[in-house]
């Protein structure tokens, strides 16, 4: 009886003693979920490199999803400029100070500003062997960017050559961008430090959802507008036709590039050139609704999309337009990029200083230059028939044997698939100069149509002058949409924004809407958000691993070693 009763009490205590042992390890087990369930509030907006074909070549970053841990990369920036086909083996890790960082299966957080070059890039996805990049792009001092020059020389070069390289080739893995903050900070530098302080927290980057699908069809919109002068209202009272009535021409494209599509608010490349047109809209939109101040020309503004591909909008324009329009066009101004380049303004032309005409309207430029104290030059060359390529949109207008010439702040073209886009921000804006650009522009196109002399003061003053207000408050707009042209439906707000705007000023406004033709097709692209997950280190881990074995094998000692209510060991 006493060995049936002491057998049912090691029965019960063994049970016992298994249920604790259960308890303790799902205690465990939830207390290390919790340490990184609960610290997962890093959730911050990212932005994927663009994914597109060129023909049957696909290009770009291929991927969406992560879910990977990750590494900071600023001690591998301080390698020297890396070369894709040279290291010291495939997947063999980084090596830095005499210490190797292995990034294979990593996710490698960057600073854009710690030096990132496209044989560093390179380096990392092919030799290193990182499963997904996130570059953290700096935010500059807005005030003092708005009161210096942009971005330096050098540094624009190295932006260029990492856009054009992140959209020339093929990537298998995904690669984001994202924003500075406070959060971003915080993580970054943790990651930094962990690479020489292992009991460092880690971080699990996670991006969900499916991945980019073609986009089948892009349709591309024009808009224009017009301003009918005293001569245009003359000729309908006495039944002549409108379309012999000169006009000048305004042209601006509203869609930019840049190597990740949401991220493409393009500021000079080309919101300047759309601020600049609805400003010079509004000026001369007041000054036509007297009669006593309506010019001779009727003036024509045109806003085109997907120009950045190859200046689709600005052909399928001058293809499908009333040739009466195009014969009554006595200039046709584009406007580009007119505050990025530098104090100085170039007038881009095809036409030789040959004919009087031609001459004549040059020296109205250099006239209003000398006045206002800019430094202008115009820039002459002849189009190559050869390339089937243009450089500048005024290009195209030339052809159709109209007088054009396209105002910018570059003295060479933009127009390059790979352009600095990304750091194309407001923040490097400078808002005086282009006020005084605009201003510029105004004026010519005041003498134009007013047939003042050449040698005339400021035209445009008091409430005819630009509205520094009404640039800022377009510019900081302009900048807040992405405008990358295979993106923009004509449910866009900034679509929507700019046709209100051309309707305030002008009549006659018309959308015209065009699919787009390319050999490029284009994936979707969805604003996407990157949670960081803060994960303890190998230590943590291994520091549970023993306790838990240590736990199991008391266990074992205790349900194999003694017996209660009779002890012995066997």
């Amino acid at each position: 009886l006493i060995d049936r009763q002491a057998s049912v009490l090691n029965t019960t205590m063994m049970a016992r003693m298994m249920k604790l042992a259960c308890s303790l390890l799902l205690a465990l087990a939830a207390t290390q979920s919790m340490l990184v369930v609960s610290q997962a509030a890093h959730v911050f907006d990212a932005f994927r490199v663009a994914q597109f074909d060129q023909g049957s070549k696909p290009l770009g970053s291929r991927r969406v999803t992560v879910n990977h841990i990750a590494v900071g990369g600023k001690s591998l920036m301080l390698d020297g400029d890396g070369d894709s086909g040279s290291g010291s083996g495939s997947g063999s890790g980084s090596r830095t100070g005499g210490a190797e960082h292995d990034v294979s299966r990593r996710l490698v957080v960057v600073r854009a500003d710690d030096g990132l070059t496209k044989e560093k890039l390179a380096k990392l996805v092919d030799v290193d062997r990182a499963v997904a990049l996130l570059v953290v792009l700096t935010t500059a001092d807005q005030a003092a960017a708005r009161e210096s020059a942009s971005l330096g020389a050098d540094e624009l070069q190295r932006w260029r050559d990492l856009e054009a390289f992140l959209l020339e080739r093929k990537f298998d893995i995904p690669i984001y961008f994202c924003h500075d903050s406070d959060v971003v900070s915080e993580m970054v530098e943790t990651l930094n430090a962990a690479l020489t302080d292992g009991s460092r927290d880690r971080y699990q980057m996670v991006v969900s959802g499916s991945e980019a699908t073609p986009v089948p069809t892009v349709p591309v919109h024009n808009l224009q507008g017009w301003l009918h002068g005293a001569a245009d209202a003359a000729g309908a009272s006495t039944g002549a036709a409108g379309d012999e009535v000169p006009t000048v021409m305004l042209v601006a494209n509203y869609d930019t590039f840049a190597a990740a599509p949401q991220l493409a608010v393009g500021a000079d490349q080309n919101g300047s050139g759309v601020v600049a047109l609805l400003e010079i809209a509004r000026i001369f939109g007041r000054l036509y609704a007297e009669s006593k101040t309506q010019g001779s020309y009727k003036l024509l503004f045109v806003l085109t999309g997907a120009d950045r591909i190859n200046f689709a909008g600005t052909k399928h324009y001058l293809e499908n337009v009333y040739s009466r329009v195009l014969d009554s066009v006595e200039l046709a101004l584009c406007v580009d990029s007119i505050v990025g380049g530098g104090d100085e303004l170039f007038l881009h032309v095809s036409k030789p200083e040959k004919s009087d005409e031609v001459r004549a309207m040059y020296n109205t430029f250099r006239n209003v230059a000398k006045t206002m104290g800019i430094k202008f030059a115009v820039k002459q060359r002849k189009i190559d028939l050869s390339q089937s390529s243009r450089n500048f949109q005024h290009e195209h207008f030339s052809l159709k044997r109209i007088l054009a010439g396209t105002l910018s702040s570059h003295a060479e073209s933009t127009r390059q698939v790979a352009v600095p886009g990304i750091v194309d921000t407001r923040a490097n804006v400078n808002d005086k100069r282009l006020v005084r650009n605009i201003q510029f522009i105004a004026e010519v196109l005041a003498r134009i149509v007013f047939n003042v002399e050449h040698n005339a003061g400021q035209l445009l003053g008091g409430p005819h002058a630009v509205s520094e207000t009404f640039v800022a408050r377009w510019m900081d707009y302009i900048t807040s949409q992405p405008r990358m042209a295979p993106f923009i439906t004509k449910k866009s707000p900034v679509l929507v924004e700019l046709e209100g705007a051309m309707k305030k000023t002008l009549s006659d406004v018309d959308k015209s809407t065009f699919a787009l033709s390319s050999e490029y097709m284009f994936y979707s692209s969805e604003p996407l958000t990157m949670s960081a997950y803060k994960v303890k280190p190998f230590f943590f881990d291994a520091v549970l691993t023993v306790v838990i074995v240590s736990l199991l094998f008391a266990i074992h000692v205790v349900t194999r070693y003694v017996s209660f209510g009779k002890f012995s060991i066997l």
